[in-house]
């Protein structure tokens, strides 16, 4: 088996800093693989790629860990005016939002500054400023541990939902991607229906941005509201925005007359869990070795040594506070590894 692989500490290869040791076997190429489960079939494996939205517990130490390196950006096909290309799961995946605007290709720029890999974005249906992967993405490749093959999954076969998909739910653990494949486009972008971005080009009266001045915008918004993990730890954010029925929106509503809220299909409606957590009083508030950060309050940060168990206690607490005012329970975004 040629497969490289070392004891090391996990610590730079999570965005939230939590420092424990494990097995790391380094997969660059789908033979690497095939090889590793030829080998290996009926060892624990946890697929890391960018690390960039998950809670490492001790239980980490008793799995092998498969860091997918994987790369390459190739244009597959061209139709009209959509365009076709392949990632590997391996590629970061801000570096792929680059490259999109480098070609001047639409469809991805309001994801730009996302931490993480290519591969995890179908994972959680990775969103933001009112898109999602599921708009761009066509099919994916990957390995199928259950029938010990390379499978083709489309967009309709993901089951793809607000921050979730068959990877992350009901085919939890059983397809290891290789690589994804989008649909872009070499129409000119317009500005994302989302208010901030919408706010920042109004204030710079600017009404057709090109796709890399949407970017920049992007960028520079999310910093102002984001710590940058290589600063801070962090998972970005830490909470999914809940989705309510609307009985108790309007509920909340009549005692707090400013809460945002963004009106869905069948009567419910999606409130910001960073406006709870904050009416909550819990913005900026010390749990320990973690904290809410001060700008944002969805954001749990590492103040220093933080393990998985500082992170539970600080979960815990906040989602107990937001269920004791508004009846609404958190649910965490991360996985707990």
């Amino acid at each position: 088996m040629d497969l490289n692989s070392l004891l090391i500490n996990l610590g730079p290869y999570n965005t939230f800093g939590i420092a424990l040791n494990a097995q790391v076997f380094y997969i660059k190429n789908t033979v690497n693989l095939i090889d590793y489960f030829t080998q290996m079939p009926d060892k624990p494996y946890f697929v890391l790629g960018g690390g960039s939205n998950i809670i490492l517990t001790p239980e980490i130490a008793n799995k092998n860990i498969l860091k997918i390196e994987i790369k390459g950006i190739e244009i597959v096909h061209t139709e009209s005016n959509d365009v076709f290309v392949k990632i590997g799961a391996g590629e970061n995946w801000d570096d792929v939002v680059k490259w999109s605007v480098d070609q001047n290709l639409s469809g991805i720029a309001s994801l730009s500054a996302i931490p993480g890999t290519a591969g995890a974005t179908p994972v959680q249906n990775v969103g933001a400023y009112g898109a999602e992967i599921k708009d761009v993405f066509v099919s994916l490749t990957a390995y199928d541990t259950k029938e010990n093959r390379l499978v083709t999954i489309k967009n309709e076969e993901c089951n793809f939902s607000y921050r979730n998909s068959i990877f992350k739910s009901s085919e939890k653990g059983r397809y290891i991607i290789i690589d994804i494949l989008l649909k872009l486009s070499t129409i000119s972008p317009i500005i994302p229906d989302y208010a901030p971005v919408k706010k920042y080009f109004i204030d710079r009266n600017n009404t057709n941005p090109t796709l890399q001045e949407i970017r920049d915008a992007i960028i520079e918004i999310r910093w102002s509201k984001l710590p940058k993990p290589e600063e801070l730890g962090n998972c970005g954010s830490f909470f999914e925005n809940p989705i309510v029925g609307k009985d108790l929106y309007e509920k909340i509503k009549s005692s707090y007359p400013d809460v945002p809220g963004y009106e869905l299909p069948n009567d419910v409606v999606k409130i910001p869990a960073g406006w709870l957590i904050e009416q909550s009083g819990l913005k900026g508030v010390n749990f320990g070795s973690v904290r809410t950060y001060e700008k944002n309050a969805l954001v749990l940060v590492n103040s220093g040594g933080a393990t998985h168990e500082d992170v539970m206690l600080a979960k815990q607490e906040i989602v107990n506070k937001v269920n004791e005012k508004f009846g609404i329970v958190l649910q965490s975004e991360p996985e707990f590894v």
